[in-house]
């Protein structure tokens, strides 16, 4: 009877192991931060429709500024802080959210613009959470921004995360 011996090409069974590990951390690197990312963004898409059904009210303007925030080689983010009171069913509540989707600016221009039409002692409408009417803010309704951003980083982490896998069955065959 003949026997046939076996052997085990080790460098080449660690080189196969370590390629495959790579690449599967590359798969769920892309793939993971996609959908953690989609999820976000699809969590503030869900807010904004939701943010459209708040009843409002009328507040007034109890503060209105730009606030800075100085980044690195001397720029700076420009953001607008508007404060403001309202009343639901006879309690007084503060906020000072103006927007689901603020962003930061780089320029100030814009922001001005903004804390123009919100001077201090202005009437304004005030939009709030019927449960929760702390919850509050002055603008509603989506985060364009977000809207366009959500496929764009679908697109490229879940691509990736395809292209990463594609990769790991050609070489794995």
């Amino acid at each position: 009877m003949n026997r046939v011996r076996a052997t085990v090409d080790r460098a080449a069974w660690a080189e196969r192991f370590r390629t495959n590990a790579i690449l599967w951390t590359l798969v769920l690197l892309f793939g993971g931060v996609g959908v953690i990312l989609a999820c976000w963004v699809g969590l503030l898409i869900v807010l904004g429709l939701y943010t459209w059904t708040w009843p409002s009210t009328t507040g007034q303007v109890t503060d209105s500024a730009i606030t800075i925030i100085d980044l690195e080689d001397s720029e700076h983010n420009y953001y607008p802080n508007i404060q403001y009171s309202y009343e639901v069913r006879g309690r007084s509540y503060r906020g000072n959210r103006f927007a689901l989707d603020t962003v930061a600016w780089s320029s100030s221009s814009e922001v001005e613009k903004i804390i123009a039409k919100y001077p201090r002692g202005h009437a304004v409408t005030v939009y709030h959470d019927r449960l929760i009417p702390r919850f509050s803010m002055l603008r509603t309704g989506l985060p364009w921004a977000m809207i366009i951003i959500l496929p764009i980083l679908s697109l490229c982490f879940g691509g990736a995360a395809y292209i990463v896998w594609r990769m790991f069955l050609r070489k794995s065959t």
